[in-house]
């Protein structure tokens, strides 16, 4: 049960340091990768039922922060849910009672990594004991976070290619629409993630940016490394809203055409 919370806990925060927005978090059955990843691999059925909104339906006293990995959990995302800065949250979270810092402890993950640092109030951060330390752990872990792996991603290049996945030739008949070519498409999808590729920024407001760089191969062909993570980014957050989106980009040679500027850019 505390393994299975704690898988559906990184599965809520990795979404909040990328960008998704609270509704999308709260959603049923939350996973950052689209693909039905608990159907796969089910949580517990005290966490499945978290994961489906039990924070949503109940107030307390049936909320109560306990110490109980499940309720604690619970309590937490209650807080969460009930609130709109990271402050009323935490307020709500601990002034649960009973084990109240296993309760704050775990919305300020999440709210912490939804709300930004900016969003904890200053005069908490004043009186935060080793604060500099902790800063200095965050900086790291944050800069560990955001090394891209290019080489993994790059590694799917060959294999896009056999595929027929390349710009002008569409899909190939005889092997797109294998179980062979959709395995390739979920692992780009998962790589995309672990590799570290996915950049937080407001990438709802790029959907005419991302078609430009879709129907000019030139405009793609000068884009920069940044340029790039975002253009992923955007098609794989896309794909979260309208399942397919990025297997289409894939089978169209798209993400063909990205990878290979990218590998322009990695090998000079």
């Amino acid at each position: 049960t505390a393994v299975d919370a704690c898988r559906y806990m990184g599965a809520l925060i990795m979404g909040a340091v990328n960008g998704a927005e609270k509704d999308e978090l709260l959603s049923e059955r939350y996973y950052p990768i689209s693909g039905g990843w608990w159907d796969d691999n089910p949580l517990e059925p005290e966490v499945d039922e978290v994961s489906t909104g039990s924070f949503k339906r109940r107030e307390p006293p049936e909320i109560r922060g306990r110490g109980y990995v499940v309720a604690s959990l619970e309590a937490a995302l209650w807080a969460f849910h009930n609130s709109d800065s990271f402050e009323e949250g935490c307020l709500l979270a601990v002034n649960l009672g009973e084990d109240a810092d296993t309760t704050g402890a775990i919305y300020g993950q999440l709210a912490g990594a939804f709300y930004g640092e900016g969003g904890i109030p200053e005069h908490w951060r004043r009186r935060l004991a080793h604060r500099l330390l902790i800063e200095h752990f965050a900086e790291r872990l944050h800069h560990l976070g955001r090394t891209v792996d290019w080489e993994k991603l790059l590694e799917f290049l060959p294999i896009f290619e056999r595929l027929g996945f390349v710009p002008g030739a569409g899909k190939d008949p005889s092997e797109s629409s294998g179980v062979g070519a959709g395995q390739e498409m979920v692992r780009f999808m998962k790589t995309l993630y672990t590799a570290g590729a996915i950049y937080p920024f407001d990438w709802s407001k790029w959907h005419d940016e991302a078609g430009r760089f879709f129907h000019d191969p030139t405009l793609l062909e000068s884009a920069d490394e940044m340029t790039l993570r975002r253009l992923l980014t955007y098609h794989a957050r896309v794909d979260y809203f309208n399942q397919g989106h990025l297997d289409e980009m894939i089978e169209a040679g798209h993400i063909t055409r990205v990878l290979r500027v990218l590998r322009e850019l990695k090998t000079g």
